[in-house]
């Protein structure tokens, strides 16, 4: 996936939880929206997921902060 790509997921899902009157994008969130933007396959991948592991801090705050922004 490129750096757009992951934008592209980020807002979808951020557009998701906004229709359901939520503020926070949840781990479920973002498995489909990357569910529907990529092929299933790699979404049912194992290091794929590993590698968008929501419990490191890093990378939420990370997501936190692009989401403010957006």
């Amino acid at each position: 996936m490129s750096g757009a790509d992951i934008e592209a997921v980020l807002v979808r899902a951020k557009m998701q939880a906004a229709m359901e009157k939520r503020v926070i994008v949840t781990q479920e969130d973002l498995k489909q929206t990357i569910k529907d933007f990529i092929q299933v396959d790699i979404a049912k991948s194992e290091a794929f997921w590993a590698a968008i592991n929501l419990a490191d801090k890093k990378a939420m705050k990370k997501i936190t902060k692009f989401l403010k922004k957006v």
